[in-house]
């Protein structure tokens, strides 16, 4: 029978938080140690160079537990917290451009041992979604329009961070290329068939699963012919008909950020936290503390009036554990912060990125359509 205690240490793993600040407060510490939190994401706000970083993961480990994930979006192009002295990559078409693995790879090895010499375990990346929409909000981000060459790229990069102890977030299924609105400000809706999506959006997804990739983040968009009431992220069609069953995906499944437009313009966090426990999604993503704190005390009362079962709750905890055991002892943190200058922007990886850094036309199939 599983104690209480252990109950509530299972019902921490299912979160994600963010916080403000630099370092580690009093009253962080005492969030970890109420909430069992187990994984934060880090944003621009909490991070100003790599010394800092260091430092910042070190009290992180000591407040949460020392398998404590630590992620942070470092996509590449526009999605990159870390700025100089880290090295700034290019955004992933210019990859897609080259068509090469091995530049993929390459990137993912700058990416894992500058993330990894910091303390940083979980990278959201590789971005998997399709370069298609005319006036995709994702654009730039993606690989490419074309589904395989996308996973190829998305994928080799992915190994190069689990090779340096990173682990890589495959997103956003089952495609955030398929809709052109931004899920930060309100909810997309991708009008397209489920064997239009089986055809395109979702191959890259089932090439990760195939090579289990370690996390998949679900999008926060509407795909009506699959589920007409939930975004695919609250849908157990989508996580659990298509992603587990169908395409047999095993690791762990985290949500995009639940304070998103998407979610926040649609319905109540305690709702979306119920909805969530209905479906097998893992790790819910809450960037505002309190809000997680009391998202965590939902999770708690529906487990005391009987909502959902311990054994929901323990399944994904299992998940997310297995990971972060998998993830031990592989990570080449810098020993001392002084180490990261060997590290961090050194001249061969500065190199690459300024190999990338072209201008890249839009993907053939956005400039037949007209697109940007």
């Amino acid at each position: 029978m599983t104690s209480s205690r252990d109950l509530r240490r299972d019902v921490g793993e299912l979160f994600c938080t963010g916080f403000h600040g630099r370092g580690v407060d009093k009253d962080l510490e005492r969030f970890f140690k109420t909430t069992h939190v187990g994984s934060v994401i880090l944003f621009k706000e909490n991070c100003t160079g790599p010394e800092q970083v260091w430092n910042l993961t070190a009290q992180l480990r000591r407040a949460a537990g020392a398998h404590v994930l630590i992620g942070i979006d470092q996509e590449g192009g526009r999605v990159q917290r870390l700025k100089e002295p880290f090295t700034v990559l290019p955004p992933m078409r210019n990859v897609g451009v080259t068509g090469s693995a091995e530049v993929a790879r390459r990137v993912g090895r700058v990416l894992g041992t500058e993330l990894g010499g910091v303390g940083v375990n979980l990278d959201f990346t590789p971005v998997l979604d399709l370069d298609l929409h005319a006036d995709s909000v994702i654009g730039d981000r993606a690989f490419s329009a074309e589904p395989r060459q996308a996973a190829a790229l998305g994928l080799a990069l992915a190994d190069e961070l689990w090779a340096s102890g990173v682990a890589g977030c495959g997103k956003h299924f089952p495609g955030h290329g398929a809709t052109g609105k931004d899920s930060h400000v309100g909810l997309p809706v991708a009008d397209l068939s489920l064997d239009a999506l089986r055809a395109t959006h979702l191959v890259p997804f089932a090439l990760a699963a195939k090579a289990r990739v370690p996390m998949i983040m679900v999008a926060h968009v509407l795909f009506p012919a699959g589920d007409p009431k939930w975004p695919a992220s609250l849908s157990p069609f989508w996580v659990d008909t298509v992603l587990r069953r169908e395409l047999g995906y095993e690791g762990v499944v985290v949500t995009d950020e639940l304070g998103m437009g998407a979610i926040a313009t649609t319905i109540k966090l305690d709702d979306a936290i119920l909805q969530l426990l209905k479906t097998s999604v893992d790790l819910f993503m809450i960037r505002d503390r309190d809000a997680c704190a009391a998202a965590v005390e939902t999770v708690h009362r529906a487990l005391a009036v009987g909502w959902v079962k311990p054994e929901r709750v323990h399944a994904s905890a299992e998940r997310v554990r297995t990971l972060k055991q998998a993830l031990a002892g592989r990570q080449l943190l810098a020993e001392r912060p002084e180490d990261l200058a060997a590290l961090v922007g050194d001249a061969e990886s500065l190199a690459l990125a300024e190999s990338l850094s072209f201008e890249a036309l839009p993907s053939p199939a956005k400039r037949e359509r007209g697109g940007g």
